[in-house]
């Protein structure tokens, strides 16, 4: 009896080696992923950089500084870090209030400026381009879990080469939306209903859309019917988390200045209203010029929606679908934004260029160009780029 125990001492210890180099390694892709990330980041700011310097040249222009990051929906965010929400609309400006940008990108960015001592813009600046960096990295290890490992580079790419790159460089809240996306869908593939419920808390209070992530949640709990019967209180509990966030900015909001709703009456001011989306698109074909480009882009990410739910990626495809005619009934200025900063859609164009090389290269040669072009676009003001 003795003799068998020693016998197997050996098969044990090698058991606890063959552990520890698991887990070594466990680590070591990690590591490489987040160096992967780095690169990835740092090759997109380069081009944010070069084509700054390009639209020096091209449009005589001083050299770029925070302000020329910080513009539009960036002094908002500014506004609401440095002085909170306003209590009437802004004289003489046709009605604009801040009420309709949510809280949660300004907090952090003020956080971050009480921290480093720096100036609300570069605060708010320096957290998009933080945030930016997350949002590879989650999007990365969510395609890693969801799709394959070898997936995974290409996610970053897909994402640090976006067309409209632009918005995680410049004072928006587009990254954090993004890198709370990828970190619910995270949590969802898990089965962590609470910690699910939380993120969507967090991304109720950063965009009115964010409360869509209740569609993937619901999902997602409706096709595991043994955590249905198991785990109910956690799930019903969690959804009940997703609004938090956008009740808690009303409740503020209504304290405020008396309207617990005016981050949507205040929409009146920038001319947005719900339209039938078939006829939004319809008329933007027909004006032509940016509208039947915006339009496009549209179409483009509702085929999206409909291949991933063909896939069966339900999850996935609903969100994007609610996700993208929603904006299009508010109208088409800025869709393409909204569009390209929904991570079900650049999961989706993971999932049909992945194991496809030439296709891959195609892709990117035109996220590239269209990225410097929108670059040159907003370092030169153009108001398409809004």
């Amino acid at each position: 009896m003795i003799g068998r125990e020693a016998a197997s001492l050996p098969t044990v210890q090698a058991g606890k080696a063959l552990d520890r180099v698991q887990s070594a390694l466990h680590r070591h892709r990690n590591w490489e992923l987040l160096l992967q990330a780095a690169l990835l980041f740092a090759a997109s700011s380069l081009l944010v950089e070069l084509m700054a310097r390009a639209g020096t040249l091209a449009f005589n222009m001083a050299a770029p500084s925070v302000s020329d990051l910080c513009r539009w929906d960036c002094k908002w965010y500014g506004s609401i870090a440095a002085h909170g929400y306003q209590l009437q609309p802004t004289p003489s400006f046709r009605g604009y209030a801040n009420w309709a940008f949510f809280p949660l990108f300004p907090l952090a960015a003020k956080a971050l400026a009480l921290l480093t001592h720096a100036g609300t813009g570069l605060a708010l600046v320096a957290t998009s381009k933080v945030f930016y960096f997350f949002a590879i990295v989650s999007f990365m290890m969510l395609v890693r879990k969801a799709i394959d490992p070898s997936a995974a580079l290409l996610a970053g790419a897909v994402l640090a080469f976006n067309p409209y790159l632009v918005y995680g460089h410049v004072g928006y809240s587009e990254p954090l939306y993004f890198t709370l996306t990828c970190l619910a869908f995270w949590f969802l593939l898990d089965r962590k209903w609470l910690a699910a419920g939380v993120i969507g808390g967090l991304l109720s209070a950063t965009r009115v859309v964010g409360l869509l992530i209740a569609i993937p949640y619901l999902v997602s709990a409706a096709r595991d019917r043994h955590a249905l019967r198991r785990d109910w209180p956690s799930i019903l509990l969690g959804l009940l988390l997703i609004p938090a966030g956008i009740t808690l900015f009303a409740l503020h909001l209504h304290a405020r200045m008396g309207d617990g709703l005016a981050f949507d009456h205040v929409q009146v001011a920038w001319a947005r209203s719900l339209d039938n989306p078939i006829e939004v698109l319809t008329l933007g074909f027909r004006t032509g010029a940016w509208d039947a480009v915006f339009a496009s882009v549209g179409v483009l990410s509702l085929l999206m929606s409909v291949l991933l739910i063909v896939r069966r990626e339900y999850a996935y495809g609903l969100l994007l679908l609610a996700a993208t005619v929603i904006p299009i009934a508010e109208g088409l200025l800025s869709l393409p934004r909204f569009v390209f900063w929904q991570m079900p859609l650049l999961y989706g164009i993971v999932r049909v260029l992945h194991g496809r090389r030439w296709l891959e290269i195609g892709y990117f040669a035109m996220a590239g160009g269209i990225a410097a072009f929108t670059l040159l676009g907003w370092f030169s003001g153009k108001s398409w780029i809004i």
